[in-house]
């Protein structure tokens, strides 16, 4: 029997076009017969109950109550049920089931995370490109992983949240195992990307939303965690799982070694 895996997410109000792909992921995540928890509000009963996913509406926030990322982590690590446990953006499909490499890392304790395919005009799609290995939107992990109470108070979907979880993850010299030859799920891209430069925000007057981006660049940068899926120790092939030979550093001129080798 495999391991016993439950995804977590979190969403907000829905536009017409976030309606489109949120539907999309979580009927592939039901599809593939995951457990979900959505950290959400009480709007979001409808949705939950329409994929059979839990909907917990108590979890840490900010003062704009914006999810904190540290917050979603200790809160899913409440449900005790699980094996693995997954966080990953509300708006990324799985086109295959992550199951079958999970199920492979032999591990106590680890981290899976991968890269993703960016597509365009969703569901009708114009153009695909992978992501970089800088953008991750979905982390596995074993509930004794790690203590994440020492998170920042990373807003989501404000930055840099991602690059931390990686740093944070790669510098405790455990197993984290990239799994993006084997798995790459899809994220579709919005018609109307809203700018991640804080200082054209401010410009703008788009003075709340340049705040919180600006706040979580400051928490990572203070925090000189960073990480991306080629930095880490083991990748996943077909065949198993594969010691990384080349390991490039970080953003902060940092190379993580590793003495857990294969």
């Amino acid at each position: 029997m495999g391991k016993k895996i439950a995804l977590f997410t979190t969403i907000g109000k829905l536009s017409d076009e976030s309606k489109v792909h949120v539907h999309a992921s979580f009927s592939s995540w039901s599809k593939f017969g995951f457990d979900v928890i959505v950290f959400g509000e009480d709007f979001h009963e409808e949705i939950c109950k329409e994929y059979g996913f839990i909907l917990d509406t108590e979890y840490e926030r900010s003062e704009f109550n914006i999810p904190l990322v540290r917050g979603l982590f200790q809160k899913a690590l409440t449900y005790t049920d699980y094996d693995v446990l997954c966080y990953l953006n509300s708006d990324i499909i799985f086109a295959s089931s992550p199951r079958k490499y999970i199920d492979e890392i032999e591990f106590d304790s680890f981290m899976a995370v991968g890269q993703r395919l960016d597509v365009w005009n969703y569901p009708n799609v114009t153009r695909k490109e992978l992501h970089n290995p800088g953008g991750i939107d979905y982390f596995f992990f074993t509930p004794n992983f790690r203590d994440w109470s020492d998170m920042p108070d990373f807003s989501i979907a404000r930055g840099r949240f991602d690059h931390w979880l990686m740093g944070a993850s790669l510098e405790i010299n455990k197993p984290v195992i990239d799994l993006s030859q084997v798995f790459v799920p899809i994220h579709p891209e919005p018609k109307n990307r809203i700018t991640a430069e804080w200082w054209t925000l401010y410009a703008e007057n788009n003075y709340k939303l340049a705040y919180q981006i600006l706040r979580n660049t400051w928490y990572y940068a203070k925090a000189k965690k960073h990480g991306q899926t080629n930095m880490t120790p083991f990748f996943m092939t077909e065949d198993g799982l594969l010691n990384r030979i080349t390991i490039p550093k970080n953003e902060y001129g940092r190379q993580y070694e590793f003495d857990i080798r294969l």
